[in-house]
């Protein structure tokens, strides 16, 4: 007996690599002018509790978004959303993807996939390429997550434990604690002189840290079939479509490039290629997206062009020294928040990156960058003030740019919103990021990414709506812990008293402001 949804119900995120913005500048780095994203009709199959569509549906009012589950429990939580958050123009229906006839009418431009395919029967795998057939429209996107060969092979060691140990338990949360006692045996107990102890230790500790939903439907669901890329691409040609890029990386893509490149020596089989990648890197997961059969591609060069004069350009990249060099033949470094480094020489493109250090989260059109760009190395007294990029210095830094996109070091953002930077007096975030705050486990950043937040910070968010100062912040979050008969204490166990938790609650406020401030979250 596995755990159904109704009694565990799955707690989604936002996820990134679905965004039909970030699906679009994809394909248009591709040579596919993808439909706008901002104005599209968007279908996700499998939307769960709508943590994923919902903020899409927010932001993209023009948008036209549709999400179908088969638990009702999940699309009861997902249209009390849509009651709340007043989202005319989201629609969840409760179907299964086996039969969507009563609940969709197509064509939408992007469809999404997330976390189904490899935890469902042969009959629903089937049916979600059918529905991308079926559904999408003729330019449109398909996306489709799943686990992979060799990674989840050898992380379903630990399911097939799992699933033994707790076969006769029939309680779901006497079954997720089984599991877990399980989990820490092997975490804590297994002798670390072989390999295999080893991994399988690591691979315990690492399941330990999820919450009781993920424990339950990815390592105790009654599916979970790891692919080889060879049957994806398969099984999407029985449907009419094709493979057409990846949106999940394995590592950082110079080292993905270089393996690649290993490969590629070989075998020339680009199926066999894709295969051996995935095993040289461990793969134990895929997030691809699929187009249909006879889709014609634009020229990529024109297509990248095209995107450059629309879309802007954002990155986490920061410079490593505290002023630097911007002449001529001095390498500068700038590294993110992995401390992934990026060695910079050329004065034009250390300053544009500058620009936008200065400027996160907000993204910068091309045009713009280049003017500041040129501006701060007028300062700088680099370039003479009468002096502009020629047509040549303006394509290098173009091509410098996108380099660094394919890299997974920019990113390209289709639209632009404005962001608050700093904290005003009385802090205010979206009503979609104070929803998210009381409802679920994450908010979704600036960028469609999941942030977790602790318990504090989801009330402390969920506050701000504009009407509360910092102090008052501060002393809402003291009364909630009075309230519930809580106590701080200072690092000697001792308890603080009024006048030391007003302050040491006056420091969290100032904390989530800033990790706030960082994501873009923050609204005048």
């Amino acid at each position: 007996m596995t755990i159904s949804f109704e009694d565990v119900p799955y707690e989604g995120t936002s996820i990134p690599t679905s965004h039909p913005e970030r699906l679009a500048s994809d394909a248009w780095l591709r040579g596919l002018r993808a439909p706008d994203p901002t104005r599209a009709r968007i279908l996700e199959l499998g939307c769960a509790e709508g943590a994923n569509i919902v903020p899409i549906a927010y932001h993209y009012e023009d948008a036209e978004v549709v999400g179908v589950d088969f638990s009702p429990r999940h699309i009861e939580i997902a249209e009390q959303a849509k009651h709340e958050l007043g989202l005319d123009n989201l629609r969840v229906a409760c179907a299964s993807i086996t039969d969507l006839s009563d609940a969709v009418e197509g064509p939408f431009d992007y469809i999404l996939c997330h976390g189904v395919l490899s935890w469902v029967s042969e009959e629903v795998q089937d049916a979600i390429f059918a529905a991308l057939r079926d559904y999408l429209a003729p330019n449109g996107i398909g996306y489709v997550s799943y686990n992979v060969v060799p990674g989840w092979k050898m992380r379903g060691l630990v399911r097939e434990v799992l699933m033994a140990r707790t076969r006769d338990v029939e309680d779901p949360r006497e079954k997720l604690a089984v599991a877990r006692s399980t989990l820490q045996l092997l975490a804590t107990t297994m002798p670390h002189e072989m390999p295999y102890s080893r991994y399988m230790a690591e691979e315990a500790r690492s399941t330990l840290e999820h919450r009781d939903p993920y424990i339950a439907h990815e390592y105790l669901s009654e599916h979970n079939r790891p692919y080889l890329y060879g049957d994806i691409v398969r099984l999407a040609g029985r449907f009419g479509l094709r493979f057409f890029s990846e949106q999940s990386p394995v590592g950082h893509p110079a080292v993905e490039a270089r393996i690649r490149e290993t490969v590629g020596a070989i075998t020339d089989d680009p199926i066999e290629g894709e295969e051996l990648t995935d095993v040289l890197h461990g793969r134990a997961f895929r997030a691809s997206t699929f187009v249909r059969e006879d889709l014609e591609l634009a020229d990529p060069d024109e297509c990248r062009r095209e995107l450059l004069e629309e879309a802007g350009f954002v990155t986490e990249l920061r410079p490593l020294g505290k002023r630097p060099s911007l002449a001529e033949g001095e390498t500068e470094e700038f590294s993110d928040a992995a401390d992934v480094r990026v060695a910079v020489k050329h004065p034009v493109l250390k300053a544009a990156l500058l620009v936008l250090a200065q400027t996160y989260p907000r993204a910068m059109l091309f045009e713009t960058l280049e003017a500041q760009a040129v501006a701060l190395l007028q300062l700088r007294r680099v370039f003479k003030i009468e002096r502009v990029l020629s047509d040549g210095e303006r394509e290098s830094l173009r091509e410098d740019l996108l380099r660094l996109v394919d890299l997974g070091h920019l990113r390209l953002k289709l639209t632009l919103p404005s962001m608050v930077t700093e904290a005003g007096p009385t802090p205010r975030v979206s009503t979609l990021t104070r929803y998210e705050a009381r409802q679920f486990r994450s908010i979704s950043t600036a960028f469609h990414e999941p942030l977790s937040l602790d318990d504090a910070s989801s009330y402390l968010i969920s506050l701000m709506d504009g009407s509360l100062d910092h102090d008052e912040l501060a002393r809402a979050l003291v009364a909630t812990l009075e309230e519930h008969d809580m106590v701080l204490r200072d690092e000697s166990g001792e308890p603080l008293g009024p006048e030391a938790a007003q302050k040491a609650m006056g420091t969290f406020v100032q904390h989530n402001l800033r990790m706030l401030e960082a994501q873009g979250l923050l609204e005048r």
